[in-house]
């Protein structure tokens, strides 16, 4: 059921949910509110309860209700163990799991070319198939989990079956004229009409496969969290790593389906881990060997499922928060667990000391992970909850060999956590990767200065080439919990900022900006203007990202006042997608750039030029977030919740994002805005 709150109780609830602690199906929350109705959109439900918290424990419907949270301060009715019911979670992985697939007819014939049979094959591998949702969770589970064509049990559900696990439904009306939510309801009356079942009976999950979408489109396949359900348009039903990560991503309150949230990629964005099938998948009919990241994979194995024969393969390694400690060993990737006599862990845990662990795996590109898109046998990082409950991933980070990721202010000790990945052989079975982890080591000294020579130099004699240095990735985490991720994936989402914090971080230092490299020898400073818009706003404070095309560096803004006034101005930034807020913009990891009076006039715009030496380095597709903020206003474009995160202005060097508008720097969330004025950079 779609949730609507304050900007607080929203950002509170998906807070919650990524972290793990609120959990689909299993959690209830109280809200603590004065006077107010419940009320949902449809008139002929209305809930009314006042003066008393309200718990909502509620199963998706395909209603369109909607269920409003009065005013107050949310509260988990009851936190869940860290154990989390694993023996129930079982069921959830292993085991036989029958699937109904619905083909589709509307009133004008529209329906998928496919036949019954084609489409029993390509899903079950009825005829042969072998690249199909039942032959991937097979591999991805080591034949633990078993998709089977539902409803063979029952005479009376198989002899309405077109082919096996497959009935065609009609409904009566158009689907290029009627929304989703008539669709999945016409189709959920004629399929239940035809079985004589109420659904989902005996079926663990239904997939419908639509010829189209020709309103509410812009997805491929979609799935509802708290639902049995998932619908298909065109040829998408057919595609391995689509079925998987929407099989993967949906739960119902019988804990039928796999409970895993979606996985987000270096980028910050929701689906874009291409190392693991819940990010966007691989849309190809015989392309499809691709399973689940290290998060997903720890969870599996504390489940109990998949990859726990031993407690050796899923491991948990914790520095503590005093510097001095190291693990070394080796692991090995998901792919060949069943070839593992040396029971090298698969997945290790990094334990970060707050509600957001590291999870560290080598990506083997063999076998039932061949075909995966990104950092193939290379090692990867991600970052999730505690790794037993449903929580969204971000990829952090991907290493090859000589490779070391650094994560500065480890636990807020003033030392540095470093990965580094001394070796990586996949000339063997299993393949493997040799990784050592050190907490504590400060940064080398830096060197004195060469003294000036007394007396004229020689001429230097020829050297050999210098080989390029160790790769070294920087890391500022885990200093904030991952972006905003959707409490109801019925359409359309809803994106918003997430606001507050749920963990205390100690203050640290500023992170300095990435360090840019050495400067042309003839800068020119170029200037990107963004086009006044009708839908004028204003604001004291913008958060935005920029994202570069070429390696550039920001010299400053101009911004246009909303009155004459002497204004405090401030510039922040950060990498990467801001994520989340709170008033400590240290402990947050962002870095002030600007920070100085200006004089105001309205008739011009504002002149904010970075010193040397703060100039802000974005390198070539990668995000990087900004705060201006002016204590006496700026003029800006109005935006909406839509398209948070979404380029507005472009051009060949960069693109400019929507972002979120403040009443404060870091606090204080009123809506959405897109800058006005101008951005100076140049080309490095």
């Amino acid at each position: 059921m779609p949730i609507e709150g304050s900007l607080d109780q929203m950002e509170e609830l998906r807070a919650m949910l990524n972290n793990g602690t609120l959990v689909s199906a299993e959690s209830s929350i109280d809200v603590q509110q004065q006077d107010e109705d419940l009320l949902t959109n449809d008139p002929d439900v209305e809930m009314t309860m006042r003066n008393r918290p309200h718990t909502y424990s509620q199963e998706v419907t395909t209603s369109p209700v909607r269920l409003k949270l009065p005013p107050g301060q949310i509260k988990l009715r009851q936190p869940l163990s860290t154990n989390n019911n694993d023996t129930r979670r079982l069921a959830t992985y292993q085991g036989e799991k029958p699937v109904l697939v619905v083909k589709v007819t509307d009133v004008n014939g529209l329906s998928h070319l496919d036949s019954p049979s084609v489409m029993s094959d390509k899903v079950f591998g009825t005829s042969g198939d072998t690249a199909t949702m039942k032959s991937q969770f097979a591999a991805c589970s080591f034949n633990k989990l078993n998709i089977v064509p539902g409803g063979q049990d029952s005479n009376k559900i198989s002899r309405e079956m077109s082919a096996p696990g497959v009935v065609e439904v009609n409904i009566p009306i158009d689907i290029t004229k009627s929304t989703q939510g008539d669709i999945r309801k016409e189709v959920k009356k004629s399929v239940e009409a035809k079985l004589g079942i109420s659904l989902p009976g005996v079926f663990h999950h239904v997939m419908i496969v639509l010829e189209g979408c020709y309103i509410e489109c812009g997805w491929s396949a979609y799935a509802f969290v708290n639902s049995w359900l998932s619908v298909y348009k065109g040829n998408n039903y057919k595609y391995p790593a689509v079925q998987l990560h929407e099989i993967g991503q949906v739960e119902d309150k019988e804990m039928h389906n796999l409970n895993m949230a979606h996985s987000g990629g270096l980028d910050g964005k929701i689906y874009t881990d291409h190392t693991c099938v819940m990010g966007n998948p691989l849309f190809s009919d015989s392309v499809g060997k691709m399973c689940y990241n290290a998060a997903k994979n720890y969870q599996f194995a504390k489940a109990g499922a998949w990859y726990n024969d031993k407690p050796e393969h899923a491991i948990s390694w914790d520095s503590g928060s005093k510097p001095g400690t190291s693990w070394s060993g080796r692991i090995i990737g998901v792919a060949e667990y069943d070839n593992n006599p040396g029971d090298h862990p698969i997945v290790i845990r990094i334990v970060t000391g707050t509600d957001r662990d590291l999870f560290l795996g080598f990506n083997r590109q063999i076998g039932m992970n061949s075909d995966v898109k990104e950092a193939g046998d290379e090692v990867t990082i991600t970052e999730a909850g505690n790794g037993r409950v449903y929580a969204q991933s971000f990829l952090k980070s991907t290493l090859r060999e000589g490779d070391t990721y650094k994560i500065d202010q480890w636990r807020g000790s003033g030392r540095s956590l470093s990965i580094k990945v001394d070796k990586i052989d996949t000339s063997v079975a299993p393949g493997y990767a040799d990784i050592t982890m050190m907490f504590g080591n400060p940064p080398p000294p830096t060197p004195p200065p060469t003294p000036l020579p007394t007396s004229p130099p020689t001429t230097p004699t020829t050297r050999s080439p210098t080989l390029s240095p160790t790769r070294i990735v920087m890391a500022q985490i885990p200093t904030t919990p991952a972006p905003t991720s959707p409490l109801s994936t019925s359409l359309p989402t809803m994106s918003l900022p997430t606001l507050l914090p749920t963990t205390q971080l100690p203050a640290t230092s500023p992170t300095p900006p990435p360090t840019s490299p050495p400067a042309p020898s003839t800068i020119e400073v170029l200037e990107y203007s963004l086009e006044n818009r009708s839908t004028k706003g204003s604001a004291k404070g913008l958060t935005f990202t920029i994202r570069a095309r070429k390696d550039l560096t920001i010299t400053g803004f101009d911004i246009p006042p909303r009155r004459n006034r002497v204004c405090q101005m401030q510039v922040y930034t950060k990498a990467g997608d801001y994520r989340f807020h709170n008033e400590n913009a240290i402990a947050d990891g962002w870095s002030t750039v600007y920070d100085d009076k200006m004089k105001l006039d309205t008739k011009r715009l504002s002149d904010i030029r970075v010193a040397d030496g703060q100039e802000v380095f974005i390198p070539q597709w990668q995000v990087q977030s900004f705060v201006i903020y002016c204590n006496r206003g700026m003029l800006i474009a109005t935006g909406n919740s839509q398209n948070e995160g979404v380029t507005f202005a472009e051009n060949e060097d960069i693109e400019v994002r929507e972002g979120i508008k403040s009443k404060k720097a870091f606090s204080q969330y009123t809506g959405y805005g897109q800058l006005m004025g101008k951005i100076r950079y140049y080309i490095n």
